[in-house]
Parts: C-alpha cells; sequence; structure tokens
C-alpha cells in the first residue's frame, strides 16, 4: 500500500524553523529557540533507536500547547491542540500528504471529515463510526461488542 511506504522518522529529522537546535540523546531530545526549551521530542520503542513517536511543542511559559504524533512510516498521522488550561481541545488526523482528513472536537463530541467530495459533519463518535460502517458495507442489522 502507498500509506505504508517510508521509515521510522530519526529525531533529527523534525523540521523546525531556522536558527532553532534539536539536541538529543538515546534517551530524549528536545528543541530549543535559542536558550528556550520549544519542543520534546518523545521517542518510540525501541527508545535507543531514535525514532520519533510525538513531539510535544511548548509555549512561551513552558506549557505543552500542540503534540504532533508521526507513526512507524515517518509521517505525522496527527496533530492534538491543548488549551491554556491543559485539556486537549481538538485532534486532528491527516492523509501522508499532509491534508486534514479527520477534525476531532474533544470538547463536544463533534467530528469533521472531509472526503474527496465534500465535508461530512457528526455530532458524535457513534454517528461518525455508524456512517464508516455504512460505508464499508457492513451487516448492522446484528453487531457483537466484544468487551476483551
Amino acid at each position: 500500500r502507498e500509506d505504508c511506504a517510508g521509515h521510522p522518522l530519526f529525531f533529527n529529522q523534525i523540521v523546525v524553523p531556522d536558527l532553532w537546535e534539536i539536541r538529543g540523546d538515546n534517551s530524549s531530545a528536545s528543541i530549543y529557540d535559542y536558550d528556550r526549551r520549544a519542543g520534546e521530542i518523545v521517542y518510540a520503542n525501541p527508545k535507543n533507536k531514535r525514532w520519533v513517536k510525538e513531539v510535544k511543542w511548548f509555549d512561551y511559559t513552558g506549557k505543552v500547547r500542540s503534540i504532533d504524533y508521526y507513526n512507524c512510516f515517518g509521517w505525522r498521522f496527527a496533530q492534538e491542540t491543548i488549551n491554556l488550561a491543559g485539556q486537549s481541545v481538538i485532534k486532528t488526523y491527516y492523509t501522508q500528504t499532509g491534508k486534514e482528513k479527520i477534525v476531532e472536537n474533544l470538547l463536544t463530541g463533534d467530528i469533521i471529515l472531509n472526503t474527496n467530495e465534500k465535508i461530512l459533519n457528526f455530532m458524535s463518535r457513534t454517528e461518525f463510526i455508524y456512517y464508516y460502517l455504512c460505508q464499508r458495507g457492513f451487516q448492522l442489522d446484528c453487531i457483537r461488542y466484544n468487551s476483551l
């Protein structure tokens, strides 16, 4: 599959603004804007490979304001936005080319799906999953839930 092409992103491959610096070792890495710590790179397991799992971005007061999530193929698949109170507010999922695919409002439960044809709005995750199951052609008259 095309979306499974690539390799894990190495810590020093994170794109940062000019004159910013990435400092890292076998256990952790940070992103600096001169002397200000602007981000933290979280490694995927095994940590000694220094593959990027997520990048936490800090504001000028040192609070996490957003988190970028990377998959094992080296591309950012999601971004979470965090408000000043530390609550996750919005989570956006991206295609391999960086286009928004799903935007989830974590406070209201609304989900926006960007399809090739149109933009769809769902009032809940249940409504979104129901739409997906219908689109995939699953029979919905008998669904079994497994809590294991």
